[in-house]
């Protein structure tokens, strides 16, 4: 469902693909910002992780954000013209 998501934000135009300029875009601004740079970072998505349980709480908290989330996908989605029964089998 998200790569299908992403595909229709992206034929709206291209600023989903547009993260990776946003620390360029802070150093244009000046001494604005401290430090500017780019990071990746684990951020589980789901309970199953094992022996933390701050990492546990986390990705609950995470995986039930996603489930709020996948609705707002479906105008979306139908306006870009995947049919009813296919966008709502993705929410179950």
């Amino acid at each position: 469902m998200f790569h299908a998501t992403r595909a229709a934000i992206r034929d709206r135009g291209p600023g989903i693909d547009s993260y990776d300029q946003v620390p360029g875009w802070l150093k244009e601004m000046g001494s604005v910002w401290e430090e500017v740079g780019a990071k990746d970072v684990f951020v589980p998505v789901g309970p199953w992780e094992k022996g933390d349980r701050k990492k546990r709480i986390i990705g609950e908290m995470n995986r039930q954000n996603v489930l709020r989330l996948v609705p707002a996908f479906r105008p979306l989605l139908l306006a870009y013209g995947y049919f009813d029964e296919t966008v709502d089998k993705c929410r179950e």
